[in-house]
């Protein structure tokens, strides 16, 4: 799974701040401030509601739905022009937030751009009460994804409000900030009474959420990017795009034939190995596959 991480610097500047805000840090196991609790509820909800995936339509096995582990072949040469389109637009209309982002996607790194995760962690943060302590000049610096310099200033931001843990110079843990003082405080509560205090692992866990929502969107955003290039270039990767939806004939009933590793034979076209290789790459947990370097990646290139 992934994790959030916090540079040693920003933890060090954090831990300076022991016990100086609402934000900051728990001094022991008190009850955080109801406001708080208010707020950190409300963002879990909205956070909740971001990391449902879309319904996509999937064309060959109605009883099936497109998910993040849909092999890219799958939106390349099952889907046609029109279901890629409808797609799209359930896609544009639930994540509204970044429809223009959307609109002009055809390069995807693995990571979203900062002014998208701008755009997410503002909608994320809708009617819980929470502001993002950033100027409009600010704002308008965000560019690139997380190697660019301004990815500072939001990640500050993230993790101001979602939570980090605080550790002091010897390493000792001192605390937590922002949310997480809630769902420490209510898995606390939890341990020493489950029935009064019902906990649950996943929607009582901001940190947790957060990091789901974020790769739905991610996810979201990579299925239109694949739409934009299939409607712009008719091609990605050398492969043609497909014009119509093509419907499998494969028995969904019957148990799916386990899959030869593709480097294990020969091919009677290059074609053929580029889509077998990328379609294990896919499956194996990697994003892509490079002809030219023969290997599996985790960037997207075209």
């Amino acid at each position: 799974m992934k994790m959030r991480l916090l540079s040693f610097k920003v933890v060090k500047t954090l831990a300076v701040f022991s016990c100086l805000s609402l934000l900051l840090t728990a001094c022991g196991s008190s009850k955080p401030e109801d406001s708080l609790i208010k707020s950190c509820e409300q963002l879990n909800l909205n956070l909740d509601a971001l990391r449902q995936a879309p319904e996509l339509y999937k064309v060959d096995d109605p009883s099936d739905k497109l998910t993040s582990s849909t092999s890219i072949t799958y939106f390349l040469t099952n889907i046609g022009n029109e279901t890629r389109q409808r797609n799209k637009d359930v896609i544009s209309s639930k994540y509204a937030f970044m429809a223009s982002n959307l609109e002009t996607a055809t390069r995807f790194s693995g990571n979203l751009d900062n002014d998208i995760r701008f755009k997410f962690f503002s909608e994320a943060l809708k009617n819980t009460g929470f502001k993002i302590n950033l100027t409009q000049s600010q704002i308008n610096s965000l560019k690139g994804n997380y190697d660019d310099p301004s990815a500072d200033l939001l990640d500050n931001e993230i993790d101001r409000i979602i939570g980090v843990d605080l550790y002091d110079e010897e390493d000792n843990f001192i605390g937590v900030t922002g949310c997480k003082l809630v769902s420490n405080y209510k898995y606390d509560l939890n341990q020493e009474d489950s029935e009064k205090y019902p906990y649950d692992d996943e929607l009582d866990d901001t940190d947790l959420l957060w990091i789901q929502a974020e790769d739905n969107v991610e996810w979201v955003y990579e299925v239109v990017t694949y739409t934009n290039i299939c409607q712009k270039e008719g091609s990605y990767l050398g492969h043609d795009c497909a014009r119509n939806d093509y419907v499998s004939k494969v028995d969904y009933s019957l148990p799916a034939p386990s899959r030869v590793n593709p480097w294990s034979r020969t091919w009677s076209s290059q074609q053929l190995e580029a889509i077998a290789k990328t379609t294990w790459c896919i499956e194996n947990g990697y994003r892509n596959y490079i002809y030219s370097t023969d290997s599996c990646s985790n960037t997207i290139s075209r």
